[in-house]
């Protein structure tokens, strides 16, 4: 009972001592952190695409985020195929799709100087088409790319002084 309490005590004061002084914490959060989901991502057929939520906290900069993103693309895709990704509705970054495993890393300054609100959607837009007819790429399997679970988005905030609540709001394991 008395080491509970001492732990519990110690935790308390940790909290505050950090909430209090301001400093600056390096966060991350992964894929499942990100959108719930437990696995990996599918783009499947020529137009896909998924919307993710990101938690914003107070301090974080669009300047100082950056989006690991991680994924295996199908070696039936066809050149030219591409994927895209938008932020609040601004493209943050487009590229060509080749077969295999990649990791590509996307900066968010072309968001610098937008006011964030408490959530940031982001949008993963690909496109695979691979022939004139729709019908065929749309019953087709093997245009697909696996975004891997293991893509992050990393964010440093700025010597923020944080409330208990803020701090709280957010588990441990986001923290780097």
């Amino acid at each position: 009972m008395k080491r509970s309490t001492f732990a519990c005590a110690a935790l308390f004061c940790l909290v505050f001592f950090l909430c209090r002084e301001g400093v600056a914490i390096p966060f991350s959060w992964t894929l499942q952190g990100m959108t719930g989901v437990p696995g990996d991502i599918i783009l499947e057929g020529p137009e896909p695409s998924v919307s993710l939520y990101l938690p914003v906290v107070p301090g974080m900069r669009p300047k100082e985020m950056v989006l690991s993103l991680e994924y295996v693309a199908s070696p039936a895709l066809p050149r030219g195929a591409t994927l895209s990704v938008y932020a609040e509705g601004v493209l943050l970054a487009s590229w060509e799709v080749r077969p295999g495993e990649h990791r590509v890393q996307i900066p968010f300054t072309p968001l610098e100087g937008l006011t964030l609100k408490d959530t940031l959607p982001v949008e993963i837009r690909g496109n695979f088409w691979r022939s004139e007819n729709l019908c065929e790429d749309l019953l087709s399997r093997d245009l697909f790319v696996r975004i891997r679970q293991a893509s992050r988005l990393f964010a440093d905030l700025d010597e923020v002084s944080w409330t208990v609540r803020d701090f709280l709001r957010f588990p441990a394991s986001r923290i780097r």
